[in-house]
């Protein structure tokens, strides 16, 4: 993309951006093209989640190849995976920061669930209460971490601090979980 294509897109970010729009993505067809092997699960999100203001609707025309999908999950979830471990090893006890911890990491693998569905052949929910009990179903796994931080997040209130430890375990079990169902997915 050409840096004066970007110039004439700035505006919309000076006039949507107070509004909490997101700014667009601004991307070429080739782009497109050599990109859906590299992040898959990103662009069966932005397939899943975008509106075409104007023009020719790129995303719809491209399939992401499952197996590049599955890969992207299992990426993503082993991540997520190491990244927890990570936190509670350097917390050693601390857990002031595990409320936010965990809440970015469920942000972080919410289009990896809707990833998920697609692999699974099921329909994905747009709301996100939905997609976190349409997936436990579709795996049999316990989304009841994921369940609680909603739950938390909804009524605009914090988990309780002894709440912290039990839901990071639970969180991190399905996380796990989920990584080991994904590394054994045959499609």
């Amino acid at each position: 993309m050409r840096i004066e294509d970007l110039d004439r897109v700035a505006p919309l970010g000076e006039k949507y951006g107070p509004r909490m729009i997101t700014a667009p993505l601004c991307f070429t067809v080739p782009y497109v093209q050599m990109s859906l092997d590299s992040f898959p699960v990103e662009f069966l999100n932005l397939q899943l989640e975008h509106v075409t203001i104007a023009g020719k609707d790129l995303l719809g025309e491209y399939t992401v190849d499952p197996t590049f999908l599955r890969l992207g999950c299992e990426r993503e979830l082993k991540g997520t995976v190491l990244q927890l471990q990570q936190y509670r090893v350097r917390a050693a006890g601390k857990m002031d920061e595990l409320p936010e911890i965990l809440h970015e990491a469920f942000s972080a693998l919410t289009p990896v669930l809707r990833a998920l569905l697609v692999l699974a052949k099921v329909e994905v929910p747009r709301s996100r209460p939905r997609l976190v009990s349409v997936t436990g179903s579709a795996y049999g796994c316990d989304v009841s971490p994921f369940q609680r931080l909603l739950d938390q997040r909804l009524s605009g209130r914090r988990l309780h601090p002894t709440e912290h430890r039990a839901v990071f375990e639970r969180f991190l079990k399905t996380a796990m979980r989920l990584a080991e169902i994904v590394d054994q997915m045959s499609l």
